[in-house]
């Protein structure tokens, strides 16, 4: 016979399977962002700052927008979508649909918010 203990139990030991592919996969979004960000600082701060008696009368331009917004700015955030895009598509998992908490024990030992 199976004891409200065993139930949650068992409920814990299957959770923590979605728990590790989301600890995965929280740790392949912080990698991907934090490279963004290095990259990003680190060409901005090469390429954004110019000292005042080395910079040229005409800045040099991509499209209009000046080469350092381009290549500090849109480069790595178009870059960093379509990784986020292939990362959702090919790697992001779906789990099983959701298994409801056994409510069994929790009805007998905690309050409920709803209660007045």
């Amino acid at each position: 016979m199976n004891t409200p203990t065993q139930k949650t139990d068992g409920f814990l030991t299957s959770q923590a399977r979605h728990v590790r592919q989301c600890l995965r996969e929280a740790r392949v979004v912080v990698v991907v962002w934090l490279v963004g960000f290095a990259y990003c600082g680190t060409t901005l701060s090469l390429l954004g700052w110019i000292p005042p008696d080395e910079r040229p009368l005409e800045p040099e331009l991509i499209l209009g927008t000046p080469s350092w917004v381009v290549w500090g700015l849109w480069l790595p955030w178009l870059v960093q979508v379509g990784v986020t895009w292939w990362f959702a598509v090919c790697i992001l998992k779906d789990d099983e649909p959701y298994q409801d908490f056994p409510t069994e024990q929790l009805a007998s030992n905690e309050p409920h918010c709803d209660s007045n």
